[in-house]
Formats: C-alpha cells, sequence, structure tokens
C-alpha cells in the first residue's frame, strides 16, 4: 500500500484509539533547539504539522532537519514506522486478572513467528522496535530462562511499565501501550499486515474501573477480532471436575473467578461503545481461548484434538472441528459460560490453549511469596499461536492458505 492510497484512508492511533486523516499526522522534530512541546512538556520533542518536505518524502521540521518520526495528532504518542503503509488490526486480548496474558502473550510472539516462518513462507517482525522493548523482554526471558524462577513474568498493573500517561479528548489518561508486529511476505512487501497487541491489566474490564481518567479498555471497541483468555483453573465447575488434581493451578488456594462479570462488561463496553443494541450481536469475532488446558488432560486429553496443520496449509477442518470439541466440553461442564459467549457475537470459535504445556512449577521468593512460573526445561507451548493464525488467514487468505 502506497501514501497515495494512505491519503484516502481513516487511520486509528493504535495507542488512543482516534481516528484521522494521513493529512492530519504530526511529525516529530529532530533538532535538539525543538525540544519542549507545548503538551507533552519540555523533555519531548516538538510535535508539528509539516508543510516541508524533501525528496525522499521526509518532513522538514523548523530547524531544516529531515524526520521519518510521526505522531498522532491527538495523543502526540509517536506512531510505528510505516503506519501510513501498512494497514494495522488491533487484536484484544481480555481476561481476568491472574489468567495468564502476559505468559500467553509472551509466547504467542514466539510460537506466532515461527509458525508463519515454517509453514507459510512468512515473517513476523518488530515493527516497533521501540515500543516493543517490554514484550520483547517478556518473552526473551522466558526462552532464554535457565530456572523457573528465571521465568518469572510481573502482574500487569493498572499503572505499571506496560501503561503510558498520555493526553486524551484534553485530560491526561493512562493508556495500555500498543505492540505492534508486521506480518509480511517476501515477495509482496504491499501486501504487509500489522497486528496490535496489548498487556491489559485484567482489572481494567471488572464493572466500575472504566473511568474516563483510565480508558485502558476501550481498543476492544476498536479490534478487529476479540480474544477473550478464559481460565478454567479460577471456575469454580472446574475445579469441582478436578478437584483430585496434583497439578499446584487446582491445589493452591481458589481465586474469586470473576470470568462471567468481566465478560458481561466486555460486551456492555463494546457494543455501548459502537452503538449496538444489548439484544443485538456484534460483527466482529470473538476467539474464546481455553487458557492453561494443559490441566484439563484428565478430561479431555491433547490426543483428542486434530493437528491445525496439514501439508503446509491451515486446517480449516480441523480447527472448526476443534472448536465444536471444545464448545461440547465446555457446554458439559458450565453451560451458562457458553450461553453467555454466544449472545455477545455473531461469530464463535473456541480454541484449546497451553502456554505452558506442563504443570507449572510452585515457588517461594523472598518478599514475593509463593508463585507459579514455567520450568523452561520443559515448556513446550500447545496450539498458542492457532487463534491468530486464523484470524490471520481472513486479511492474507492469498499467503495462508487452508486445506
Amino acid at each position: 500500500m502506497d501514501l497515495l492510497d494512505a491519503s484516502s484512508r481513516t487511520f486509528t492511533c493504535p495507542a488512543c484509539w482516534s481516528e484521522f486523516d494521513a493529512g492530519d499526522v504530526y511529525s516529530v522534530a529532530r533538532h535538539e533547539s525543538l525540544r519542549g512541546d507545548p503538551i507533552l512538556g519540555e523533555d519531548a520533542h516538538l510535535r508539528f504539522l509539516p508543510v516541508r518536505f524533501d525528496d525522499l518524502s521526509h518532513a522538514i521540521d523548523p530547524m531544516g532537519l529531515p524526520t521519518s518520526e510521526m505522531a498522532c495528532p491527538q495523543c502526540r504518542r509517536t506512531l510505528p514506522p510505516s503506519f501510513l503503509q501498512v494497514r494495522h488490526h488491533i487484536l484484544s486480548l481480555v481476561g481476568a486478572p491472574s489468567s495468564g496474558k502476559s505468559y500467553y502473550l509472551s509466547i504467542l510472539i514466539k510460537k506466532l513467528g515461527d509458525a508463519l516462518s515454517r509453514y507459510f513462507e512468512l515473517s513476523l517482525s518488530d515493527a516497533d522496535p521501540t515500543g516493543n522493548v517490554l514484550l520483547n523482554q517478556m518473552k526473551n526471558r522466558l526462552f532464554s530462562a535457565e530456572s523457573p524462577l528465571d521465568a518469572v513474568l510481573a502482574k500487569t498493573a493498572l499503572e505499571g511499565s506496560m501503561y503510558e500517561r498520555f493526553p486524551r479528548n484534553g485530560k491526561w489518561v493512562s493508556l495500555p501501550r500498543p505492540f505492534v508486529y508486521r506480518v509480511g511476505q517476501k515477495d509482496k512487501p504491499q501486501d504487509s499486515q500489522a497486528l496490535v497487541f496489548y498487556d491489559n491489566a485484567g482489572e481494567h474490564f471488572e464493572p466500575g474501573i472504566d473511568t474516563d481518567d483510565s480508558p485502558g479498555a476501550m481498543h476492544v471497541a476498536n479490534s478487529s477480532a476479540l480474544f477473550f483468555l478464559f481460565d478454567p483453573t479460577a471456575n469454580t465447575h472446574f475445579r469441582h471436575r478436578l478437584s483430585q488434581s496434583d497439578d499446584p493451578q487446582i491445589t493452591q488456594k481458589a481465586r474469586l473467578d470473576q470470568q462471567d462479570s468481566i465478560l458481561a462488561e466486555m460486551e456492555l463496553r463494546v457494543k455501548k461503545i459502537l452503538g449496538i443494541p444489548i439484544v443485538d450481536k456484534i460483527k466482529k469475532p470473538l476467539f474464546f481461548i481455553v487458557g492453561k488446558a494443559d490441566v484439563l488432560k484428565p478430561l479431555l486429553p491433547f490426543e483428542s484434538f486434530e493437528a491445525p496443520y496439514a501439508n503446509g496449509k491451515l486446517d480449516a477442518t480441523a480447527i472448526r472441528s476443534n472448536s465444536e470439541k471444545m464448545r461440547e466440553f465446555l457446554l458439559s461442564i458450565d453451560p451458562a459460560l457458553v450461553r453467555q459467549v454466544e449472545q455477545f457475537a455473531d461469530e464463535v470459535y473456541y480454541f484449546p490453549v497451553s502456554a505452558f504445556g506442563h504443570a507449572p512449577v510452585r515457588l517461594m521468593a523472598a518478599g514475593r511469596g509463593e508463585m507459579l512460573a514455567p520450568d523452561p526445561k520443559r515448556l513446550d507451548p500447545w496450539m498458542v499461536e492457532i487463534p491468530a493464525l486464523w484470524f490471520l488467514q481472513r486479511v492474507l487468505p492469498d499467503a495462508i492458505k487452508t486445506e
């Protein structure tokens, strides 16, 4: 996609979700004397609407230096490189606190890149190295760890490092950092697509948390697909069925199961923002991901699911079969959950995944209490990348072919 095409499109900022035209995009000054933005403060370089350009179409800042760095005209956060040339898709990952979102997302980036390269001759590249540094650090920490303690990831906090403060609609608010990765073909770079992920604190989706001062959950309404990460180890019905398990995810003290409330709150917010009556279903696909599936092996072994790849293609029949098998299994244990999910969206798929592929290890660390962590020597993720591939098949059907 070239700049001529971009000039006729409306874009969505991956940080504050404001919409704007290509001509409204700010440039970021390079000259050191232009440090100091009237809204972002004295430490930030000036944001300005460019009027002069060099032969490479780079904006010229007020001191005469060319700059290729762009910024959102609303929140003024820098935009990913090539933002105007690549179509971006927000994939919203929602789940309750402690459902494993940080682990899932960190492992997803690794496994998705591996699968795209191995099966489809596609690449998953870092579209925003500066913006993605925290997620890349988590991924590298997990896959280079030598002990379970090395592999522990910190819980995502409401105002932690995964959030940034930027101006939005006239006030400073806390927004989740967008992590942007580009999926590209060697021979067709013009067909590249970008995926935008967030590692939200689960508390953002609790009733009453979505305030004007912290609108972090609003990306769900701007998403191309919704990913809900369900934690069976927190669900009372599943815990009852697995009461004989020695898995530490089951034997540890039960957490308050608020997943139905979070799902209901997410549905309410999305439909409210999109102006959809609560009795109607949204048109975005909802991928219901049953995480920590390794704990379910006594009830539903991994072998009962079909392999999602066949002959270098994505096996659509297997994915649909696995979805239906997972749905029937959920119906047998918690039918109200399935009914709630299916009143939300027109199109729902169910995915069993295991980020670790094994039961985690219980640790005790000074000052941090009891923790669960993967054993890096046994780390064997299972089907983690399939939901994202199933989405990508929609936007890159010529590259991700189905059997």
